[in-house]
């Protein structure tokens, strides 16, 4: 799938980006308890190790295929997921974290567009809970707590992270039903910022329900629905929906997988009407279905009625 960034965040400095990345990699899980340590995508480039993966947290499944984790929708408050990383500096054990920095990029657009504007971090300085280790710290073993106090000591860092928590890189995310994120994390020198040559780099995608939508279908209307897929642009949202005798109870919130609002819906009735009868008769039906879809309720049907027959609409 194309993918396309909102900020230049690759660049020609980052030639050796994900040249060495594997998959279905096993690391050692030193934070929390009875995590696995398995379906790591991973890229080991000299001493460095830097690997991410996304873990069902239901029953930690971490299946993926080359790096892309697969997840069905899920209600909230948490999703089905969560995104994690490990941070090796030195898979020998002699350079500490602090030899380097590290960038984590979080997607914030849930379409197959990447959108890292605002959330490039330090993962080290970002999080105050990370768990630190070394190469011989044993699943679950990990010591919990701020970079100032451990990272000089230490030459592993890991944490699991959810989208819709307020720390999530850029601001915490709404749970989508059909999403597709992007996650990247790399090493420079030390000093050299984001932008450095990058000494390390792993990306993953995490594709939610069916997938976010193309990004190459731009949304003219702002509705959620690609314009490909749009057959009322702009829609007619907010207030009322009022289908010719005043504003109903209906609320004129939210469009159809068409990009369809009901006031949108309505408007088309009005428009291909040739007469007052045939009004009636599309609103009728319109609401009828509308109702047995959960749009609206049975009263809410026959007052869509009640008012499109007593409206001039067609007269």
């Amino acid at each position: 799938m194309k993918k396309l960034l909102a900020i230049a965040l690759i660049s020609s400095t980052v030639a050796s980006a994900w040249a060495a990345v594997t998959y279905n990699q096993t690391i050692t899980a030193i934070y929390g308890s009875g995590n696995p340590n398995t379906g790591w995508t991973a890229d080991t480039s000299g001493d460095i190790q830097l690997a991410l993966r996304a873990k069902n947290r239901t029953n930690g499944s971490t299946t993926n295929v080359n790096g892309t984790y697969s997840f069905a929708t899920a209600p909230a408050p948490r999703g089905l997921w969560n995104y994690e990383f490990s941070i090796n500096s030195d898979i020998n054990g002699t350079d500490p974290l602090t030899t380097y920095d590290y960038y984590l990029a979080a997607d914030q657009d849930p379409s197959e567009c990447i959108n890292y504007s605002t959330s490039v971090v330090n993962p080290l300085t970002h999080w105050s809970d990370n768990s630190y280790g070394n190469n011989t710290t044993a699943s679950g073993q990990g010591v919990e707590g701020a970079a100032a106090a451990l990272a000089s000591s230490n030459n592993i860092a890991q944490n699991s992270q959810n989208i819709t928590f307020g720390d999530y890189p850029g601001g915490p995310q709404v749970l989508q039903p059909n999403a597709t994120y992007n996650y990247e994390l790399f090493a420079v020198a030390k000093g050299t910022g984001a932008g450095g040559t990058r000494l390390a780099s792993v990306g993953i995608t995490v594709v939610v329900g069916l997938g976010g939508a193309p990004c190459t279908d731009t949304d003219s209307d702002f509705d959620g629905v690609p314009d490909v897929d749009d057959d009322c642009i702009p829609s007619v949202l907010g207030g009322q929906v009022d289908v010719g005798s005043g504003p109903t109870s209906i609320a004129n919130n939210g469009v159809n997988d068409h990009g369809c609002s009901i006031q949108d819906l309505v408007n088309e009735c009005r428009e291909h009407a040739s007469n007052h009868g045939e009004y009636v008769s599309c609103i009728a039906e319109l609401s009828n279905d509308l109702r047995k879809s959960g749009a609206i309720t049975n009263k809410q049907s026959a007052e869509m009625k009640s008012g499109a027959a007593k409206s001039d609409i067609g007269k």
